[in-house]
């Protein structure tokens, strides 16, 4: 059972790796997207679970401002979000920071940290590999 689990999860990881080189690395337009990535900017708590949901391509978030104690909303700009829904619960803290990039979602006992990965010459996408494996697939 815990080789079918494992097994699952590598197949789940290689296709979010498919997707990730889908949506960023077949229009040759790398350099368009990580300038998005660059410039968005989000920080709040969480006020929904993510991590039990599909979500749209362009995901939003919502919850409070950890500075001010507003409520809040995020766009994804570029799809990345969505691809590490799986990790996003409620009360987690995320923070994506204009001109980093990178993501993070600080959760009660980790933090993780998402890079958005670089562009080739041929300004395809080349896929981080030190990302946590992506979670966006329906329901683990």
């Amino acid at each position: 059972m815990a080789y079918l689990n494992s097994m699952e999860k590598s197949y789940k990881y290689i296709i979010g790796l498919f997707i990730v080189s889908i949506l960023f690395g077949c229009d040759g337009h790398c350099d368009k997207y990580k300038n998005l990535f660059l410039e968005n900017e989000c920080k709040l708590i969480l006020s929904t679970d993510y991590s039990k949901n599909s979500h749209p391509e362009f995901m939003v978030l919502k919850g409070v401002n950890p500075e001010t104690g507003e409520r809040c909303k995020c766009k994804d700009n570029v799809k990345s979000w969505t691809l590490y829904s799986g990790y996003m619960e409620k009360g987690d803290t995320f923070i994506k920071i204009k001109g980093q990039d990178f993501f993070k979602i600080h959760k009660k006992d980790t933090i993780l940290t998402v890079y958005f990965g670089d562009c080739n010459k041929q300004n395809h996408f080349i896929n981080p590999t030190n990302n946590p494996p992506t979670t966006n697939m329906k329901n683990e």
